[in-house]
């Protein structure tokens, strides 16, 4: 098993849209980013660890609900509350998509980001 202090950090939750659908349909993006916000919060909350316990283990065909608890902390570890874009980590995901594919390995992750809807979302108190 890989230790996670070797494990570069990597923009875990987020979304991923051409420029066009994203100018074109902005309610759409929004509303993708409210859910995934909600999920965040839903898996973040401790009074909701039976329920994500019984769906993972459910997901994963568990025997057992307890066998689900490695992957609910990992879960809980990969998916941070916070969705804002960090560059460093979207750097740290072109280079290691970029190793197989050329294309990836000519973006930068200025070009990528743009972070105005997450911005509001947080002035209206949803982050």
């Amino acid at each position: 098993m890989v230790s996670r202090a070797k494990k570069k950090p990597y923009q875990g939750s987020g979304l991923l849209a051409q420029r066009s659908f994203a100018a074109s349909s902005p309610g759409t993006i929004e509303n993708v980013l409210r859910g995934l916000l909600d999920g965040l919060a839903f898996i973040h909350n401790p009074a909701n660890e039976p329920q994500m316990m019984k769906s993972l283990a459910k997901g994963l065909r568990l025997k057992r609900v307890e066998d689900a608890e490695d992957g609910n902390q990992i879960m809980l570890g990969l998916y941070e509350k916070k969705i804002y874009p960090n560059a460093d980590r979207i750097r740290n995901q072109i280079q290691l998509l970029g190793q197989s594919n050329e294309k990836i390995r000519g973006l930068t992750a200025a070009e990528l980001v743009d972070d105005g809807v997450v911005r509001k979302l947080e002035k209206a108190g949803r982050l």
